[in-house]
């Protein structure tokens, strides 16, 4: 997966809202085919629990009435599995097909739940009755595993779950449960970072966890200090755990902001509000005055995220946000990216080793001359550069330019 080198906001927008209703809460924003498609809408609970949804596509809300009286709790990532719940039942819809969660086991005497969390690929579904960690596949209910506590994700695959133990009782361990395997993530010998051995999320692989103040990755822990705080809905990865985002509370202004966070850089951090946006601008200006920005959904290439806010007017607003890569002054579409007159079309999925389609070989171009665009770079395949003399200055006929080959035959070059 490319890793954002720069983060670059498209746009911002907002979604439209089709009732006058907008009196409860908000639910979602569900995010759908990579953040193409959005799911989001509110309950109330007065006179009576109900529920309003619609569904946001290329700028465009429709209402969703087949699902006004049902709470959604997750969303397959292609959209056509829900879990949904009405009064003391549990559904998936698969599509027009309604399938009913049942416990014909006995061991809960009729399932209730805490939270549940649907799989990717929306085969496997995982909840909790605030006793009993339960799986449910192949329209079977049963026990995932008798010390498992409440789950925090289940990975797009439905083979890995992640949750704690028991949250309230010291000494439990944070857990994986792996292709029907208990793994116990066992505290570090200093200590669980921060304090905190509470797992609340999963990256989409089921390879990474993450707490407010740590991450578990290759089955090491590294504890880091943005000031991420864990409050509602917690922080929000993409598939392979290389990219977070989670509430942060500036304290010089009281005000709550999003912290994105990625994995290069040894996981450097950076604010919503301090993004730059295409059209100009910074996100505090494009949402004006929207405060206690809670994040609810980031899609699995990592380039959209969602959530919402409130705002003067006692109203939430929904917000959907695309996020863009840069690589050096230009920006990513699709994984390539065209740097004109330097090196032309670059493939730079596999950053910092770029294919350039114009010498068909690899180089190795560090951030820094990305940007300067011009500098030492490493080309394995020199010899695919046609450089004439081969050693020391020399012209490029496969990039029209003169370079400095390093005459030890190392392998570097000086292109500006």
């Amino acid at each position: 997966m490319l890793l954002p080198v720069t983060l670059f906001a498209k746009e911002v927008v907002e979604f439209d809202w089709l009732s006058d209703w907008f009196k409860g809460g908000p639910m979602g924003p569900w995010l759908i085919d990579n953040g193409d498609v959005a799911i989001f809408g509110e309950h109330n609970w007065n006179p009576v629990v109900s529920y309003n949804y619609n569904r946001w596509e290329s700028g465009t809300t429709a209402h969703l009435p087949e699902l006004e009286d049902y709470e959604i709790w997750d969303v397959s990532n292609d959209g056509s599995v829900f879990v949904i719940s009405r009064e003391d039942h549990l559904f998936v819809k698969v599509n027009d097909d309604w399938q009913v969660i049942e416990d014909t086991s006995g061991q809960w005497g009729g399932l209730t739940w805490l939270g549940v969390h649907l799989s990717g690929n929306g085969e496997v579904a995982v909840g909790t009755d605030g006793d009993k960690t339960w799986i449910w596949t192949e329209g079977e209910l049963r026990l995932l595993d008798g010390r498992a506590g409440p789950p925090v994700g289940i990975s797009d695959d439905g083979t890995v779950v992640a949750g704690v133990e028991d949250p309230w009782l010291p000494g439990s361990n944070a857990y994986r449960w792996v292709n029907g395997v208990y793994e116990q993530i066992h505290e570090p010998a200093g200590g669980w970072p921060g304090g905190s051995r509470w797992v609340t999320a999963m990256s989409g692989d089921g390879s990474t966890l993450f707490s407010h103040t740590w991450i578990w990755k290759y089955g090491e822990i590294q504890g880091f200090d943005f000031g991420m705080i864990d409050v509602g809905l917690g922080p929000r990865t993409n598939e392979d755990g290389t990219l977070l985002v989670g509430r942060y509370y500036h304290h010089d202004s009281d005000k709550l902001d999003i912290v994105i966070l990625k994995e290069e850089d040894n996981w450097a951090p950076t604010l919503l509000s301090d993004i730059p946006l295409r059209q100009g601008g910074q996100f505090d200006q494009a949402i004006q005055e929207l405060d206690a920005i809670e994040v609810t959904s980031l899609s699995r290439d990592g380039s959209v995220l969602t959530g919402y806010g409130w705002r003067n007017d006692n109203s939430w607003r929904f917000y959907r946000m695309e996020l863009l890569t840069v690589f050096g002054r230009h920006l990513v579409h699709e994984g390539y990216v065209d740097t004109k007159q330097w090196l032309g079309w670059l493939q730079v999925e596999y950053d910092p080793w770029v294919w350039c389609l114009a010498t068909q070989c690899w180089f190795y171009i560090s951030e820094d001359v990305a940007i300067a665009e011009g500098g030492w770079m490493y080309a394995p395949n020199m010899a695919s550069l046609e450089v004439y003399p081969a050693s020391g200055y020399g012209w490029s006929y496969k990039l029209s330019k003169w370079l400095y080959v390093d005459p030890s035959g190392s392998g570097w070059v000086y292109v500006l």
